[in-house]
């Protein structure tokens, strides 16, 4: 190549390098906040649903950059190059919208968020910043760290009254597994790093040593089963050409292995019975709707009724202590298949397929397919699809993997303008949706106040969107609990909790029957709560039904709970009392 052509070269290629950098660079400085702005969301009402679409906004108007770099002349890139994991996706977007229109789901919240995450991905496909994304991981990684060990310490407070440490999240567990990528990220970088410049080398292992330490604070066994499944596929070759050299090792490694599966299954036995109880129902869910699914978002809204058959159908059921109100199916792949069925889960398996089937070019990809095991592994026992920050990182993770090129698309001003306009239209729905979300978070909270009518007239007006925000719900349900109305709750998600409520509230119009149907229900729902069965009781001396009544007030003496507690203690000596009432009634005198 001459000096002239090489200048030319530079000439095209330098401003798309520099673009590329800018855009990376400012999405690094998002990707570092997003737990931060997690944390801070979830204080506000909405505020999960805000941060989505402005996730999407900011996507967006970062795409319309590299396209107007595209239709400037910015670019020497004459071809968009169109690969199988493109196609899986766009396959995939196809039947969660397909889906939703079937069953009238078209507008909401879950919609919202895959959109959100494919505006990722596509942003990752065309500005190929993978070469930061892991220090960015392990920059942010650092900073939850540094959070945990100022919760240990007394000096900030948790996000939950329950757990001492939650970093940015709600729970320790999405902790645990953010951590947990970070984590694998890391070590592959001290890996990498060990031959090379030894202060940076020491920055890792700083980093590495911090993130280990507020791991263990975290204590999530999926976390840590995800770690050891990330590090394994980084270090698989030399695992293998370890234990090819030692093959003694191997049945040690397997016993461990067995050791270590069956402890770790023991830790907390009461939380593994409940992912048991819930993959054990969702399994009967998917023999009755194998391909077509229940319908997007349909898992948080029915679930429950499926459990309370689980369980009328299966008195002596062992996980019968473990149950409780669910929301979550903590295994993002049974998730996938309750909801959308085969196909869904088809698209989404062959989409990752594809992506691990590519070759890695470089260290960097090999190192984000192992921050993607450690991930998807995560999703197999917990629910990072459901925690915003953790659902971004799956569309990071797949648009920085490239996989097999099927064809490419000639870059025209046609193409390019086509995507800027679309960009700009994403962008004009997005303002929109923002200014709907806060809007009604602060039209909501004046169910706090006197004057609660205006928040009355906006749920009713727009519930069927906001119905899948779980803190609308909970502010929803709160309210209703307090001024029942049974038209309303009965369009809140099935639970033991709500349906409690319906109970009652038919009590009080003397619409006993339809209060035993719902309080049944409610008593298949969680087996170990003792509200369901003493409301019945009530319901039964109310309509005058003292038989029922006796016999639902043995069955609560005898009934197992889950935990004795005050108010258990209380119920269970009025149940006594009357007990002893009515047997008293019973004596016959003596002659």
């Amino acid at each position: 190549m001459t000096e002239t052509n090489r200048t030319r070269v530079d000439e095209f290629t330098e401003p798309k390098k520099y673009t590329d950098k800018l855009t990376g660079l400012i999405f690094s400085i998002y990707i570092v906040s997003l737990p931060i702005l997690w944390n801070i969301c979830h204080s506000l009402l909405l505020g999960k649903e805000l941060l989505i679409v402005c996730t999407l906004l900011f996507c967006s108007i970062l795409y319309a950059g590299t396209a107007i770099s595209k239709s400037t002349g910015f670019s020497k890139q004459k071809f968009i190059n169109i690969s199988y994991a493109d196609i899986l996706i766009v396959l995939f977007s196809f039947i969660l919208v397909f889906n939703s229109i079937k069953n009238g789901r078209l507008i909401f919240i879950p919609v919202e968020e895959w959109c959100a995450i494919l505006a990722v991905y596509l942003l990752m496909r065309n500005i190929r910043c993978a070469d930061i994304i892991p220090e960015t991981l392990i920059l942010s990684g650092t900073m939850q760290s540094a959070i945990v060990l100022f919760q240990k310490t007394g000096y900030m407070k948790s996000n939950n009254e329950w757990f001492e440490i939650t970093g940015s999240f709600g729970n320790p567990g999405p902790l645990g597994g953010f951590l947990a990528i970070c984590i694998v990220i890391c070590l592959c970088r001290i890996y990498e790093t060990r031959k090379q410049n030894k202060i940076i080398h020491s920055i890792y292992i700083i980093a590495a040593g911090t993130m280990l330490t507020a791991f263990c604070f975290a204590d999530s066994r999926a976390a840590f089963i995800a770690t050891a499944a990330g590090c394994s596929f980084y270090f698989f070759q030399t695992i293998r050409i370890f234990l090819k050299k030692h093959p003694h090792i191997i049945p040690i490694i397997g016993g461990i292995l067995i050791l270590s599966s069956i402890l770790i299954f023991n830790y907390r036995g009461n939380s593994a019975n409940g992912r048991l109880l819930i993959w054990r129902v969702c399994s009967e869910m998917i023999c009755h709707k194998p391909f077509s699914g229940y319908g997007t978002a349909s898992f948080g809204q029915d679930y429950m009724l499926h459990q309370a058959h689980y369980f009328e159908t299966h008195p002596d059921s062992r996980f019968s202590q473990t149950a409780d109100d669910t929301v979550y199916p903590f295994n993002e792949f049974l998730h996938i298949l309750v909801e959308l069925g085969i196909p869904g889960l088809s698209a989404i398996g062959v989409f990752l397929l594809s992506l691990f089937l590519s070759r890695s070019k470089n260290g960097t990809k090999r190192i984000l397919k192992a921050g993607l095991i450690a991930y998807l592994c995560f999703s197999l026992f917990s629910y990072p699809n459901s925690v915003f920050p953790l659902f971004v990182l799956f569309g990071i993770f797949s648009g920085c993997i490239e996989s097999r090129k099927v064809f490419k698309i000639p870059v025209s001003a046609l193409t390019t303008g086509s995507l800027l306009i679309l960009s700009v239209l994403i962008c004009s729905v997005s303002i929109r949706e923002i200014r709907f979300y806060y809007n009604g978070a602060k039209t909501l909270e004046k169910f706090f106040t006197g004057n609660s009518s205006e928040a009355i007239l906006f749920s009713d007006r727009h519930y069927e969107q906001l119905k899948y925000s779980e803190s609308f719900n909970n502010i929803y349900s709160m309210w209703l609990e307090k001024h029942p109305d049974i038209k309303k709750l009965s369009r809140l998600p099935a639970g033991c909790s709500n349906y409690c409520n319906i109970g009652k509230t038919y009590m009080l119009s003397e619409q006993y029957d339809y209060a035993e149907e719902y309080l049944k229900t409610a008593s298949f729902m969680v087996p170990g709560k003792i509200t369901p069965n003493y409301l019945l009781w009530q319901n039964s001396l109310q309509r005058g039904d003292t038989t029922t009544a006796i016999t639902i007030a043995e069955r609560i003496l005898k009934q197992p709970l889950k935990a004795e507690s005050t108010y258990t203690l209380r119920v269970k000596s009025e149940i006594r009392r009357f007990l002893e009432t009515e047997q008293g009634k019973t004596q016959v005198p003596a002659q």
